[in-house]
């Protein structure tokens, strides 16, 4: 636990005689505490204990074992006759482990796994540690890499195989860099529409801004919210969101991947999202209401300009391409550059 002056704070206010993962969320907890609280699954999944004197763990709740899935010991439900050993102290005496009591207590893979962790030379006390950093100090970013690798393991996302042509095409779009990223949080449901906030732990209103009609999800906010369902139908893709299969965003990105093939259509496609998206900002933070037409006029507008800057550069490139430069003679052949100018009258 550190010692900063906010974690002495939290401690003394929410868990002054239990650890942090054994603190509650109480009626007048603050926001911090709840966003806290809200990631204690993260990490349940990270944290290990550190055996001292093995006092303060317990062998079949607390999680010791850093080499087995979830660093814990199953709990063998219908099977402990309530003679075995409770805390971990129980398991070894003057820094070596009593085989005795592994051999008759554990499974043989689980007496190897317990073997491999070191007893300490001298008393000290339980702690914890992060194991996913070489220090065992928790990081934001350590955590991070282990939800996504672990959210890869349970399902394909658009960067995987089968989804990969989707996720190339977003990034070679022709689009603005806040459009590409922005199209990268809707493939991963990051967008802070309200019903994500609520799921974050805070405390607001989750039914849609605009039409007070449903739940503010991403597809709301994108495809099934009736002002979203105009700019839609009005733009040049003319689509009908009706037509999406599963109602999912995710669905509905692959679907027309599959069926509009131009590269402006795909572009359009993205700029309409990101309109969208800044239309839904401006009437919830200055309460100005953008008219559908004038949304997808801006999202026409940006392919164009972008579209342009790339033509652009492209004929820039190639007229660089094509100057005469100056090419050393071969080995042996003198050349002599000159200049001349010409002037009427002589």
């Amino acid at each position: 636990m550190s010692e900063s002056l906010m974690a002495r704070v939290l401690k003394g206010k929410y868990f002054p005689s239990r650890n942090l993962l054994e603190a509650n969320i109480n009626s007048n907890a603050s926001f911090t505490w709840r966003s806290i609280c809200s990631a204690k699954d993260v990490l349940l999944k990270g944290v290990c204990k550190v055996i001292g004197n093995g006092n303060d763990t317990c062998i079949w709740t607390d999680p010791w074992v850093p080499s087995i899935e979830n660093s814990r010991i199953p709990h063998r439900e219908g099977v402990m006759t309530g003679h075995e050993p409770y805390f971990v102290s129980d398991l070894f005496t003057a820094g070596s482990w009593k085989e005795d009591i592994l051999r008759s207590h554990f499974n043989p893979w689980e007496v190897q796994a317990i073997k491999k962790i070191p007893l300490p030379m001298h008393d000290m006390v339980d702690s914890w540690m992060w194991k996913h950093t070489t220090s065992g100090l928790f990081t934001v970013k350590s955590a991070y890499y282990m939800e996504l690798i672990e959210e890869r393991k349970k399902k394909p996302t658009l960067s995987s195989c089968a989804n990969r042509q989707v996720w190339q095409r977003l990034w070679s779009s022709k689009i603005q860099p806040r459009v590409k990223m922005f199209g990268w949080k809707v493939a991963h449901n990051g967008v802070l529409v309200r019903l994500n906030l609520v799921k974050k732990g805070m405390k607001l209103d989750q039914i849609c801004p605009r039409c007070g009609e449903a739940d503010e999800s991403l597809e709301h906010m994108l495809m099934f919210c009736e002002g979203s369902r105009r700019v839609w139908y009005l733009s040049p893709l003319r689509l009908d969101v009706s037509t999406v299969r599963g109602g999912r965003v995710r669905d509905w990105v692959a679907f027309l991947e599959s069926n509009k093939k131009e590269d402006e259509c795909w572009a359009l496609f993205w700029m309409l999202c990101w309109n969208i998206w800044v239309g839904r900002n401006a009437w919830v933070f200055e309460g100005v209401l953008r008219d559908p037409r004038v949304i997808v006029e801006k999202a026409v507008q940006g392919v164009v300009e972008v579209a342009k800057i790339n033509d652009e550069a492209e004929l820039r490139a190639s007229i660089n391409n094509t100057m005469v430069r100056w090419i050393a003679p071969s080995e042996g052949v003198y050349k002599i550059n000159s200049d001349a100018a010409m002037f009427d009258g002589g």
